[in-house]
């Protein structure tokens, strides 16, 4: 007869196999950060001089932003104090009522100026370019033209029929053109999100 061997046929220990468990994990996880951190090697000389020439391009597009507000703003004292000085000297020479067009036709290319530096200051406190200051440079720019026309028709007893014809199209295609942004603006402002809330400054919001 053959002799027998004793089996030992118990299970298998359930903390050596949660030793083996974590012991494969812990080389995966080691695996894991060598595979990162060759990829992080590979990546490093690539993305770092791009993104310093990206920090350096959001450098100088604010300080163009800057530049052109302040030279807005400049040419905006400039025009005001030029036009107040025209029609002090003017008022007595020519007639009064041109003369008050032509001071109104200006201080309204001021306002423009100021909306324009205003949407800048708007931009460079919240990153956000809205369309509604636009839209009301162009309907103070179409009132603009209008005054500017009113100003040309002068005596309308010297003046043509063409000339008459011409100003009366002019003046309609600039109402329907005011008319048109004025619904821009109202459609804009009838918006779920208010406008205004744009113009909050970042890191200015309520925090939870």
């Amino acid at each position: 007869m053959l002799p027998r061997h004793n089996v030992n046929t118990a299970p298998a220990s359930p903390i050596n196999g949660t030793r083996c468990d974590t012991s494969l994990q812990n080389r995966i996880n080691d695996m894991g950060r060598a595979i990162a951190r060759e990829a992080g090697m590979f990546n490093a000389p690539v993305t770092r001089p791009i993104g310093a020439l990206y920090a350096w391009m959001e450098r100088l597009d604010r300080w163009g932003y800057v530049t052109v507000g302040f030279s807005l703003l400049g040419i905006s004292i400039g025009i005001f104090a030029h036009s107040w000085l025209v029609f002090a000297r003017s008022v007595n020479e020519h007639s009064f009522l041109l003369n008050a067009i032509t001071l109104v036709n200006n201080l309204l290319l001021v306002v423009i100026l100021l909306e324009l530096f205003r949407t800048i200051v708007r931009f460079l406190e919240t990153d956000i370019l809205r369309v509604e200051p636009y839209l009301a440079v162009g309907i103070i720019a179409c009132i603009r033209r209008m005054l500017t026309a009113s100003a040309e028709l002068g005596d309308l007893r010297n003046v043509t029929a063409e000339f008459f014809a011409n100003y009366l199209k002019d003046v309609a295609l600039d109402t329907i053109t005011v008319t048109l942004l004025i619904v821009g603006i109202y459609i804009l402002r009838a918006r779920p999100i208010r406008s205004d809330q744009h113009d909050v400054p970042l890191g200015s919001e309520k925090k939870d």
